[in-house]
């Protein structure tokens, strides 16, 4: 049986990798869920065989019964570290992410499939934070911390509406990392039943991989090793902070006992009774708001003597919470932690630095994404169709600026300039079939143009950029 198994299963991958559009029933089972909490078996540490973790916080910070990457979460629990690599991958997916079909006769079909899964700036507002953007948020985070991110993809086979007959993915949920494995660099399941350590290989078209740091091991390198320090003193000092408010921030309270009752003989000792009754008279000063007390107890509030300065506490919370920021986001100025007011030149180079970060961050998302719509495309079209592109709009003002006036001096020199080039400069989408138009004619929506008769250059009615000085005296 077994071998019969393996039979079909090359013979799905052979076919599968002609062209032929591939049948989910017989390449994988794409809609069953691989790395669930019930599905998984959990292991505190590596085994034989397999790659272990580079990390050395994990190996010997991490408490025995910890599984892999639980240490991290810990981590997370701190609010000022947690915002920071909040406001870190927000700023990545805020940029605007669009698809731009391919090309090919089924190329816009393609690109219906995959926006139908991941609606983008196209299609809905800016401020509408989707579902696919809260994952991609938890994606970043987790990438730039632990130092990979594990998504996995939960195919469904539509049953009404135009996509009918199509798999598509009905959602993404992360996982984490300790449900997972590499043996020579590959992606394994820890599940029950398949041998000594527990791994299988992970099925094709099910998990998203993002990774962050070092490419030298295939668990990637965060930024949470270097930050384990920082949190662990972080976390110390808040308890001794704590324990130094509840000694010294409230006074301890006296009793004074005055009187001739109060006295038993010679000795002078406080009769039983009485000490009882300036305790209760302690403990309500202490506790209530409104109490009683006889006319011979007298209570009384002292100060305490304290060996040194409880400011010094805060200020190094606040050291740590630089560390954060500096590691995170690069600067601190942004993070509302620098302590007076600097200059124009260094908010502006602070600002640079953390755009640098989420940009990067958000070109690995886009490949990450990418990969989804490669994914979408091979199983429901073939491998013969082009995937639509997954772009994330980075540029600024200043630099569309610079962009928009080579256009124009291309469309002015004569310079044949594709039409692709030219809708992705100016953030211009190709419109849909049946789309209505601001203005054009309709013959510029044709997706199959005859070929005879295209040109490769943009006239001189396609672009007129606003806010463009002519070109003349620079051609001059």
């Amino acid at each position: 049986m077994r071998l019969l198994g393996r039979l079909g299963e090359h013979l799905a991958e052979s076919l599968f990798r002609r062209g032929v559009p591939a049948v989910p029933e017989v390449v994988a089972k794409l809609d069953v869920e691989y790395a669930a909490e019930r599905n998984v078996r959990l292991y505190p540490a590596a085994f034989r065989g397999e790659d272990p973790h580079p990390s050395k916080i994990l190996q010997f910070h991490s408490p025995g019964a910890y599984r892999l990457g639980e240490l991290y979460d810990d981590m997370e629990t701190d609010g000022r570290l947690y915002a920071e690599m909040l406001r870190r991958a927000s700023t990545a997916v805020a940029l605007r992410q669009y698809l731009e079909p391919g090309q090919g006769p089924k190329a816009e079909q393609a690109a219906e499939l995959c926006r139908s899964v991941l609606p983008t700036a196209d299609d809905k507002a800016a401020t509408c934070l989707t579902e696919v953007q809260q994952v991609q948020i938890q994606q970043l985070i987790e990438r730039t911390g632990r130092g990979i991110s594990f998504t996995e993809v939960m195919w469904h086979q539509v049953e009404h509406g135009p996509n009918a007959g199509y798999w598509l993915p009905c959602g993404l949920k992360t996982r984490p990392m300790g449900r997972f494995g590499f043996v020579k660099g590959r992606l394994h399941v820890r599940r029950p039943g398949h041998g000594l350590n527990g791994l299988k290989s992970a099925p094709d078209f099910k998990f998203l991989i993002l990774r962050h740091g070092s490419t030298d091991s295939p668990w990637g390198v965060g930024l949470y090793d270097k930050l384990h320090y920082p949190w662990f003193l972080r976390k110390e000092v808040l308890k001794y902070w704590a324990r130094d408010i509840e000694s010294f921030a409230s006074p301890p309270v006296g009793v004074e006992v005055s009187g001739e009752e109060s006295r038993r003989g010679a000795t002078g000792k406080p009769t039983l009774s009485l000490m009882e009754r300036a305790l209760a008279v302690g403990r309500a000063l202490v506790t209530s708001k409104i109490f009683t007390f006889p006319k011979n107890l007298r209570p009384e509030l002292f100060e305490r003597k304290r060996g040194g300065d409880a400011a010094g506490f805060a200020s190094f919370l606040g050291e740590m919470a630089k560390v954060f920021a500096l590691l995170v986001s690069g600067q601190i100025a942004l993070s509302g932690l620098r302590g007076s007011v600097g200059s124009y030149a260094a908010d502006e180079t602070h600002a640079k630095v953390e755009k640098t970060r989420s940009v990067l961050d958000a070109k690995d998302l886009a490949a990450v994404y990418q990969t989804l719509c490669n994914w979408i495309t091979w199983v429901n079209l073939g491998y013969d169709v082009e995937p639509p592109a997954f772009c994330v709009h980075v540029e600024d003002l200043d630099d569309l600026k610079v962009r928009h006036e080579a256009l124009r001096l291309a469309k002015d020199f004569g310079l044949p300039t594709s039409e692709k080039t030219a809708r992705r400069v100016l953030s211009n989408p190709r419109p849909r079939d049946g789309e209505p138009l601001a203005w054009g004619s309709e013959a510029a929506t044709d997706q199959t143009p005859d070929p005879e008769t295209e040109t490769d250059y943009l006239g001189p009615d396609d672009i007129e950029p606003e806010n463009l000085e002519p070109a003349g005296d620079l051609a001059a």
